[in-house]
């Protein structure tokens, strides 16, 4: 059990920071979306991934690191001149956790039985 959580938190750590990176890199280094309102998806599923991880690793870490990372990176692209504040975007990546950690918990619910 020790390994798998071991396992489950380098996994969240390693892609929490690649989240952060791509959050934060210049736009004009962002490949185009195919259709409009595709980033919206993105963001959803990046921070469904950080949920379902978080919860993976530790229950708490969901509540005390995703959601404010999740939160926190939308609103440190509002300072930078190189990123774009999207309120929409800040709202799926809040559903992206919570739907993260929903599928997460079922599939544990599931696996059970």
């Amino acid at each position: 059990m020790k390994r798998r959580r071991w396992l489950a938190w380098t996994i969240y750590v390693v892609w929490s920071c690649m989240t952060v990176a791509a959050m934060l890199v210049p736009t004009d280094r962002v490949p185009k979306v195919f259709w409009h309102g595709m980033d919206k998806v993105a963001h959803t599923a990046m921070f469904a991934l950080t949920g379902a991880l978080g919860q993976a690793a530790a229950p708490w870490v969901t509540l005390f690191v995703s959601l404010p990372l999740a939160v926190g990176l939308e609103l440190i692209q509002k300072q930078l001149p190189h990123r774009t504040y999207d309120q929409v975007e800040l709202y799926a990546n809040v559903i992206g956790v919570v739907v993260g950690v929903l599928c997460l918990e079922m599939g544990k619910r599931l696996g059970r039985k």
